[in-house]
């Protein structure tokens, strides 16, 4: 008898689903409450310990988890005249934790009705957090700049339009990378930083790129993303593909940016060497992209990562012209013969 690794267990989504419904099962059998999340589950058990608070026979209501949403939902959704407590267990010589979500909120003050976007600006489950740019620094550039706290109130309107959300969002990680007064985008700040970490190190010394700020247009659907995470926790459903998400392989997946990553004469020169040739787990096609005619096998023509060519009707089609074929993928034919 062969068992499976945990971990490869638990990447097959049909036996998450019979595992749990196999234990919902048992439970139940045993006199046990449970409720199944389609969605967030942080959310459905912070919303059911507030409905518990209201019943007589539960006059106080633990919840036992680790996950950080869990503390972030206890401050930004519970009401002032509820107090939930958190356990967080502790393993080895650590011992247990309790969290009071009012004691939480007192402490926070004006901060607590940022805690959320905070959270979800700075990295949570289902956005990405900026590289050397962590939750503290977030938190505190709210809670000193009461005028930054004002602008970011539109990330909890759910009626807040796109532009509006893409231009807090570029604000706040504007200031979170230390901008001046005087830049007033990503894209500047980030020439600007690239330009003096040259200027500040040896040409053989390699730059890290993911310390730069992200450029406006990616960080313009991190933002979407942020708005549509915290409007999750809020209970309000909107659409994920106009909100920083595409539909790929009938999975959402984020939109990284909404511009190419580079000029087509360089993505051009971006090719693979399959020795396949059917290019289905390329670099192209890991990096997104389409086989071109630099690739080594397939020639960008004949593999399942190949650029869709439109032909149109008519007799005087000459796309079987080598020159004709380099051209459509922006290469210039110099004279040399090419062996396709």
């Amino acid at each position: 008898m062969c068992l499976a690794k945990p971990v490869d267990f638990f990447a097959n989504t049909g036996n998450k689903v019979k595992l749990i419904t196999l234990l919902s099962q048992k439970l139940r059998e045993r006199g046990v409450s449970v409720r199944q999340a389609k969605a967030d589950a942080d959310v459905l058990i912070v919303s059911t310990a507030i409905d518990l608070t209201n019943v007589d026979e539960h006059p106080q209501v633990v919840i036992v988890g680790e996950d950080t949403d869990l503390v972030v939902l206890l401050v930004a959704l519970v009401p002032d005249t509820c107090d939930i407590l958190l356990l967080k267990p502790c393993s080895g010589k650590d011992v247990d934790r309790v969290y009071s979500s009012r004691n939480l909120q007192v402490a926070l003050g004006p901060l607590r009705e940022h805690i959320a976007f905070a959270h979800a600006i700075s990295g949570c489950d289902t956005t990405s957090a900026p590289f050397g740019r962590g939750k503290r620094k977030a938190i505190q550039l709210l809670e000193k700049n009461p005028k930054l706290r004002e602008q970011m109130s539109v990330f909890n309107d759910r009626f807040a339009e796109p532009e509006a959300i893409a231009k807090a969002g570029e604000i706040f990680l504007l200031a979170l990378y230390g901008a001046g007064r005087n830049v007033e985008t990503l894209d500047k700040l980030r020439f600007y930083m690239y330009n003096r970490t040259i200027g500040q190190q040896s040409l053989s010394k390699v730059i890290q790129l993911a310390r730069l700020p992200p450029t406006s247009a990616a960080a313009r659907q991190h933002s979407f993303r942020t708005f549509h995470q915290v409007q999750q926790w809020f209970g309000v459903e909107l659409p994920a593909t106009q909100w920083g998400w595409k539909m790929k392989d009938n999975s959402l997946h984020p939109n990284p940016t909404s511009l190419p990553p580079a000029p087509d004469y360089l993505l051009n020169l971006i090719c693979c060497n399959c020795k396949s040739g059917r290019c289905t787990s390329c670099q192209c096609r890991k990096a997104d992209l389409r086989c071109t005619a630099m690739c080594g096998q397939c020639r960008g023509l004949h593999c399942s990562n190949a650029q869709e060519i439109e032909i149109a009707d008519g007799s005087n089609d000459d796309l079987d012209d080598i020159d004709t074929i380099w051209n459509i993928h922006g290469i210039e034919y110099t004279g040399i013969e090419v062996v396709l």
